[in-house]
């Protein structure tokens, strides 16, 4: 479910950023996240019952941790990296 969420988001922004941007019923442009709520339905998730704010705030949760755990990540590398410099000092 969280890698749909991720998907929906990168294609809706995508299809958000095009030159020429899909339009709603009333000819304006349609926001990333209606587009969102949109391939939510298409993907066979609809079912679910997300609405298109609760789809972003989940969307943005999931992207935290991930920014979470690469910074984690890479400063454990970084505290690695100095132990074994300072090995051979």
């Amino acid at each position: 479910m969280n890698a749909n969420v991720q998907a929906c988001k990168i294609e809706a922004i995508a299809l958000s950023k095009l030159e020429s941007p899909l339009l709603d019923q009333n000819g304006e442009n349609k926001r990333y996240i209606k587009l969102m709520e949109e391939l939510w339905h298409a993907k066979g998730c609809g079912g679910l019952g997300f609405s298109c704010q609760n789809l972003r705030d989940q969307a943005a949760r999931l992207e935290k941790q991930q920014r979470i755990t690469d910074d984690n990540f890479n400063q454990t590398l970084m505290s690695r990296s100095e132990g074994n410099s300072r090995q051979f000092e």
